[in-house]
């Protein structure tokens, strides 16, 4: 009885495997990724927060600058190359009295040039929002992203455009506070290429070397899970629980660059997220699994809280808020770490 029924459990279980091995292919044939983000790939987010006036003059000064950045990018024939906009919680445009001094860059594939969103890249937008919002000051952003692009890849196309916006940042005065790295999606979407989880993890160690080299020992670096494959509304059954066990897998090897590194900290993918108003809010209507303006910003806001609770070292990077005035309560009940 026994080997009768572990030899259904095995049929059954090839059976599923076949289903999702036929699901990926027709997905792998039919899917067309949506377009990047139309917007810009660098802004500031902006907060009025110890800066309770600017003058008529600063702010006619700060018009006059803006315009002429506009008029160059439109005749230029291209879309503005800096998005200015208000931290969450501002009431007016305030100028601060000194120029921004911090910045964040994102590097990474689609979820970074802004695949779902309507208008600018929103992941970098939100953290920097939430970010400025708890230093109390103007946070500067970046994302420097490659659709489409694996470990490798990203590698080789973009950490040389890192090396410039440390340039940039350095002759604007600003310090780099934190680099985020999104990856993984583009890697075991080619397992049956044997691309396995390990070389995965070398892959990835070797990119968190390079960037650490260009960007230098202090600042902090971010290797955040990929959350919603689980629940992506174009992902169905057996194929979803394929894909998220091959996700968890190869964010867990995240994990475990992180502690080979100083400053480099893991983030895991929230467990409890309630998706308030439907799952289908969370993600672009375009392909169903990128995730939507909304989506992106739920998971900004999170990785923003995150990082402001500390580093995986125990150290924490910045200061770190009282319970009372965390920025969002919402997501106390999600694990930093697995």
């Amino acid at each position: 009885l026994f080997m009768k029924v572990r030899k259904l459990f095995g049929v059954i279980g090839l059976s599923l495997v076949s289903v999702a091995g036929v699901q990926a292919a027709v997905l792998s044939v039919t899917y067309q990724s949506p377009p990047d983000a139309p917007g810009p790939r660098q802004g500031v987010e902006r907060t009025t927060r110890g800066h309770p006036t600017a003058t008529h003059a600063r702010r006619q000064v700060t018009w006059f600058r803006d315009t002429l950045h506009r008029w160059k990018d439109e005749y230029s024939g291209r879309v503005p190359s800096v998005v200015v906009s208000e931290s969450a919680g501002t009431s007016c445009a305030c100028v601060p009295e000194t120029p921004t001094s911090k910045k964040i860059i994102f590097v990474g594939d689609s979820l970074v040039t802004g695949v779902g969103c309507t208008e600018t890249p929103m992941l970098p937008r939100a953290v920097a929002k939430a970010l400025a919002e708890h230093w109390k000051a103007d946070v500067a952003w970046s994302a420097v992203g490659l659709t489409g692009g694996d470990v490798r890849t990203l590698h080789a196309e973009l950490v040389p455009l890192v090396r410039d916006e440390v340039l940039a940042a350095k002759r604007d005065n600003q310090k780099i506070e934190m680099v985020v790295i999104i990856c993984g999606v583009n890697d075991w979407k080619r397992v049956l290429s044997f691309r396995t989880a390990a070389m995965f993890r070398r892959d990835l160690a070797e990119l968190v070397d390079s960037v650490r080299d260009v960007v230098g020992p202090d600042t902090m670096i971010v290797l955040p899970a990929l959350p919603g494959v689980n629940v992506a509304p174009r992902f169905r059954e057996p194929l979803r629980t394929v894909f998220t066990w091959i996700s968890d897998t190869w964010d867990s090897e995240k994990r475990t660059v992180s502690e080979q590194f100083s400053r480099v900290k893991f983030i895991a993918r929230p467990s409890g997220w309630d998706f308030e108003g439907g799952v289908r809010r969370y993600f672009s209507n375009l392909d169903g699994i990128h995730p939507s303006d909304f989506g992106y910003n739920q998971w900004g806001a999170y990785i923003a809280e995150q990082v402001i609770g500390g580093s995986s070292s125990g150290k924490v990077p910045w200061d770190t808020p009282d319970e009372d005035s965390r920025l969002f309560p919402q997501f106390d009940q999600f694990a930093s770490s697995r």
